[in-house]
């Protein structure tokens, strides 16, 4: 893979993430082999030579997309730890945390669409995700805690997994494939937030019956 020339100068900085922006704009909606260059030089408002003066090709395009994702998810991983020294109570740690989590697919939903797609069609690009998502999880794992004496499950750190893929996956549907899905999922974007929270903290604070009381249950 080629690298992205890096940026000399402010204004340089500057017209890096305007071409970025364009392009994950495009990339929300179509993909990487359909965006042409030229499409995304004019979205951002500059030329084709301004493209290639900051990146070989699309593919360094594709790396400058994903090491800007990287660098928010830095900023965000240190929010939620400033947040959950501030914030010990699970049920706004996990609203932060649904809130924070649909803002960032909201803000990078080109790139990640992209980054999804590469990563079914590529073992390479399949094996980066796998190492990026092993952070994301082990940080997001770490915040919510399974040694909160408020999570009721009787494996807490395999219902701290469960609950973040839980929230990945409905948040992705939504965010990236909600266009194709009816009903609930056009719900205004707090109302859904507060949906999230609330079916997680149920998840994990409610205790787990054992399989004694679920088959009295079924049974009766």
């Amino acid at each position: 893979m080629k690298p992205l020339r890096p940026p000399k100068q402010s204004r340089s900085q500057k017209t890096l993430e305007q071409l970025l922006d364009a392009a994950e704009e495009i990339l929300a909606d179509k993909g990487f082999d359909e965006a042409s260059v030229q499409e995304i030089a004019a979205r951002a408002g500059f030329t084709i030579g301004a493209f290639y003066a900051r990146f070989s090709d699309k593919e360094a395009l594709l790396l400058a997309l994903e090491e800007r994702f990287r660098e928010r998810l830095t900023g965000l991983f240190a929010t939620l730890e400033a947040r959950a020294a501030v914030a010990p109570d699970l049920e706004e740690r996990i609203r932060f945390l649904v809130s924070t989590s649909v803002e960032v697919y909201s803000q990078n939903r080109g790139a990640l669409a992209l980054l999804r797609r590469r990563a079914t069609a590529s073992s390479d690009w399949q094996a980066r995700t796998l190492v990026l998502n092993g952070e994301i999880r082990d940080t997001l794992s770490a915040y919510l805690d399974p040694r909160d004496k408020a999570i009721a499950h009787p494996s807490p750190a395999d219902a701290v997994d469960v609950a973040l893929l839980m929230l990945f996956s409905t948040v992705r549907e939504m965010m990236l494939n909600g266009m194709f899905w009816p009903g609930v999922i056009k719900l205004e974007r707090e109302r859904m937030i507060d949906e999230i929270s609330h079916v997680l903290h149920i998840y994990l604070s409610t205790p787990k019956p054992d399989a004694t009381e679920r088959s009295s249950r079924v049974g009766g």
